[in-house]
């Protein structure tokens, strides 16, 4: 997970740059807006495990969904047309 997203799911707005915008790593990071300060390292980190954790609900929440569905009668082709969700293939 990028930097640049994780710190854009801190804040909204533009309120982050980096001096040298080839180059984002946390050294470069720059607060452009005086509302806020330059997170820790440890508070990014906490926002990325929050994220990832966020996104495996949603992907645990599709695969549960799914599984009901086909408990309920449904081909993988409904329940994916419902839920969004396909499984991998089982070669």
């Amino acid at each position: 997970m990028k930097l640049s997203y994780i710190l854009s799911m801190m804040h909204d707005g533009q309120w982050f740059g980096f001096s040298d915008a080839k180059n984002q790593i946390y050294e470069n990071l720059i607060i452009l807006n005086s509302q806020y300060t330059k997170p820790t390292e440890q508070e990014i980190e906490a926002k990325r495990v929050e994220l990832e954790n966020e996104a495996q609900a949603k992907i645990d929440a599709k695969v549960s969904g799914n599984q009901k569905l086909l408990d309920l009668g449904l081909t993988q082709a409904e329940a994916t047309a419902l839920t969004g969700y396909t499984p991998p293939s089982e070669d």
